[in-house]
């Protein structure tokens, strides 16, 4: 996310395709730094939590925030249920150690 601080469904909608297509829709880890999130509208955060959508194909996630906002809207996928482990973390070497250690183990 560069210099962005607001995400609706539209911008919700166009990261999922992007990281889906990137990853030629295989299942995947994600390492998304959320820092410059300020705010996440409700319609985005039901879509991003959804298995049809920003869930899709994710194996795991690592969220990274330098910022209190931006944590609380990374914790809140953190703490929500899936059927993948997610993290929280300040730094990018931490999310990407992390997401090492859990491709190991899979």
């Amino acid at each position: 996310l560069n210099q962005l601080t607001r995400i609706d469904l539209g911008i919700a909608n166009e990261i999922v395709m992007a990281r889906v297509a990137v990853t030629n829709q295989r299942c995947h880890y994600l390492i998304a730094d959320v820092s410059n999130a300020r705010v996440i509208t409700a319609e985005a955060m039901d879509f991003m939590q959804s298995p049809e959508g920003g869930l899709k194909n994710l194996l795991g996630a690592a969220f990274i925030a330098s910022n209190p906002v931006a944590a609380l809207i990374a914790n809140i996928f953190v703490k929500r249920h899936k059927d993948f482990p997610a993290r929280f973390f300040s730094s990018r070497a931490a999310a990407l150690a992390w997401v090492r250690a859990c491709r190991q183990k899979h």
